[in-house]
């Protein structure tokens, strides 16, 4: 694992020191990669495109391990930690596994009194980071979920994504390609949902 991955782990431990106990987390010192992107003015065409692809492979590292730890971990907190720094680093490759966990809620975030990394709702605020990767797999989940709560959460994640109006659009693009009367319907409600945002927002 090279030392780029570590960092990155280093600060997911930072991050859950900080959600379990309201700490500060350290400054680290930047990691030999981060000082070359310093200095990358100074490097050569064929050092750059190296750093870069090593920074690429890297990424990917990272992405499998944090999917690997939300994908075992068995304490909340981790999972919480975890989908903040998929949604941070706007990790697409994380979509699909994010879409299923869409109902994975911080209780204890309700009754808080200081301010956390993430809110209720954590793999919302993820999805939303990642941005239009996301948007496909939330329209599955809104023609393929008998929950209510997952189609509504799913909408709110395209709505924040693409703004109510172009997601109802693009929502409403579904429904024409949907023969399904019952996939069709809940991509309906979502259409209203957006419709109702839209007035809510304004102009």
């Amino acid at each position: 694992m090279s030392t780029h991955v570590i960092g990155y782990m280093v600060i997911l431990a930072g991050l859950l020191l900080l959600s379990a106990y309201g700490g500060e987390v350290m400054e680290s010192k930047p990691s030999p990669e981060v000082r070359s992107i310093a200095q990358m003015q100074k490097l050569s065409l064929e050092q750059r495109l190296q750093l870069l692809d090593g920074l690429c492979k890297d990424r990917a590292a990272v992405q499998r391990a944090l999917l690997d730890q939300l994908a075992t971990s068995k304490v909340e907190q981790d999972k919480f930690a975890v989908v903040y720094l998929l949604g941070m680093y706007r990790m697409e490759g994380a979509v699909p596994q994010l879409a299923t966990l869409i109902l994975l809620k911080d209780n204890q975030q309700e009754i808080r009194d200081r301010e956390s990394l993430w809110d209720v709702y954590p793999v919302v605020e993820a999805l939303i980071r990642i941005g239009n990767p996301a948007v496909p797999k939330m329209v599955e989940n809104i023609e393929n979920s008998g929950d209510a709560n997952v189609r509504e959460l799913s909408a709110r994640v395209i709505s924040y994504v693409d703004g109510p109006q172009v997601g109802g659009y693009l929502l409403q693009l579904a429904m024409q390609k949907q023969a399904d009367a019952e996939k069709k319907a809940r991509l309906q409600s979502a259409v209203d949902y957006m419709a109702k945002e839209a007035m809510r927002r304004g102009p």
